[in-house]
């Protein structure tokens, strides 16, 4: 009798062991499985606002052909991590740009291919090459399709992190079967109910119930098991959390970007242009202040064009400006640099230069805006509140700063293109009524009583 008490010891735990290694081993390929299906999931629900934002900001540059600012925007969302690969093609599946962050460029014949159906299904479309997710997305605005935009997404950033956690989880699981092992004749009595526990929880948080209560109860060698769950549980939630939230609010101020352009579009008037993106770009964005300066002719000094609110037109009455080689200016140093400048506390910044119509600033965002590389003025935003502005508001501004300098160079080549107009039409006008003229006295006074009207005099 003694002798078999001993063998159900000394047996006993290795037999549990092994019944545990194997359903746990189960447990964890369902796990796997289905999280990483969760995880493509993911991809495609995470890429989809990107690509959708991404189109309404390429309309105007593959619109008019510009080559420069489709890739401007396309480059600003390749990284090294998720995004390897983007590229922007013309109506007839023509490569117009592309951008990759590493050596991996997709087929040519694929792309085409993508691009067609996308454009031809006037819907986002999607084709999985090893581990790559091509996602395209058609260029248009109502039912009028120009192009398509293309993303490369790598779905191997997500699935390390997967592979990570179930190695985690793995090394939980073997440390609590050793532990568990040791104390069999307990462990069978009071540890199968809480192990059932955590059998269903994996379960749950492995289809993406990650709200999912585990319950740590039980010996210490269940209850370490059921922390490591619950710890893998709490981290792939925030991570879930703070991806949905990084790409809600991304999403956000793409989509007021393209609204501010929308917006400004079909404006043919300078100052009315500048006027309505700084109120819109101060009220979407929830800023304290927004004003635009531009370079005058001289090159030599910011001129303030426009401002939101009273404070700016009283600046603009006033004729505002900042030399270009003024030290203690932000907007000043932007212009100089071409680079965009944040100073979260301006009260610790040496080069920040107050206005006692702006007594609230607390932080500012200064960022040239350039067309076809010449300076045309800077964008400046600010904030009543410290810390406010991130490198993502930088990459932001500086994307809605470019597309209103391309408004503004059009909008400027319009009205001179119309004052010739209207000086040619008025030259023939007057040169057909002399030619009229039956006497060179009555040439001479139709051509001094047009003259003086054209000069009001």
């Amino acid at each position: 009798m003694k002798q078999s008490k001993l063998r159900l010891i000394t047996i006993g735990p290795v037999i549990l062991f092994f019944i545990l290694l194997i359903a746990f081993g189960a447990l964890l390929a369902i796990s796997a499985q289905t999280s990483s299906a969760n995880l493509k999931n993911a991809v495609r629900e995470v890429s989809r606002p990107i690509t959708s934002a991404s189109a309404k900001l390429l309309f105007n540059p593959v619109y008019t052909l510009n080559i420069t600012e489709a890739n401007n925007v396309i480059s600003r969302f390749v990284d090294q991590e998720a995004i390897v690969y983007a590229a922007v093609y013309d109506a007839s599946a023509l490569k117009l740009t592309e951008e990759t962050a590493g050596e991996w460029i997709p087929e040519s014949n694929l792309m085409q291919t993508l691009s067609l159906s996308s454009m031809n299904a006037n819907s986002s479309q999607e084709q999985e090459v090893d581990q790559y997710l091509l996602i395209a997305q058609p260029i248009s605005v109502g039912s009028e399709v120009i192009g398509t935009v293309v993303y490369a997404f790598d779905q191997s950033v997500l699935r390390a992190g997967l592979e990570q956690a179930q190695a985690t989880l793995t090394l939980a699981i073997l440390i609590a079967l050793i532990g568990a092992s040791a104390f069999v004749y307990v462990f069978m009595r009071n540890a199968l109910a809480p192990l059932a526990h955590l059998s269903e929880v994996a379960q749950q948080i492995g289809s993406g119930e990650l709200s999912t209560t585990v319950k740590v109860e039980g010996y210490q060698e269940v209850s370490s098991l059921a922390l490591a769950l619950d710890g893998m549980r709490v981290d792939l939630q925030e991570s879930y959390s703070n991806l949905e939230q990084r790409v809600s609010d991304r999403t956000r101020d793409l989509e007021i970007v393209a609204e501010v352009g929308t917006a400004t579009s079909t404006i043919l008037n300078t100052d009315k242009l500048l006027q309505e993106v700084v109120d819109l770009t101060k009220e979407r964005f929830n800023l304290y202040h927004a004003h635009i300066y531009l370079l005058d002719e001289a090159g030599k000094n910011l001129e303030l064009a426009s401002g939101a609110g009273e404070a700016g037109r009283q600046m603009v009455a006033e004729g505002h400006s900042i030399s270009l080689n003024r030290e203690r200016s932000l907007v000043a140093r932007a212009a100089r640099e071409r680079h965009g400048v944040i100073v979260n506390d301006v009260t610790q910044a040496p080069d920040f230069l107050p206005n006692p119509l702006l007594p609230d600033t607390r932080s500012e965002l200064a960022v040239p805006m350039i067309a076809a590389g010449n300076m045309i003025g800077v964008f400046d935003i600010q904030s009543d509140q410290v810390g406010r502005f991130t490198e993502a508001d930088l990459n932001i501004q500086t994307t809605l700063a470019a597309q209103l300098a391309v408004s503004i160079q059009n909008v400027r080549s319009f009205e001179q293109a119309k004052t010739q107009a209207d000086f040619e039409s008025l030259v023939n006008a007057i040169g057909q009524k002399i030619q009229r003229a039956a006497t060179v006295e009555e040439t001479l006074q139709i051509a001094v009583r047009e003259i003086g009207v054209v000069m009001d005099a």
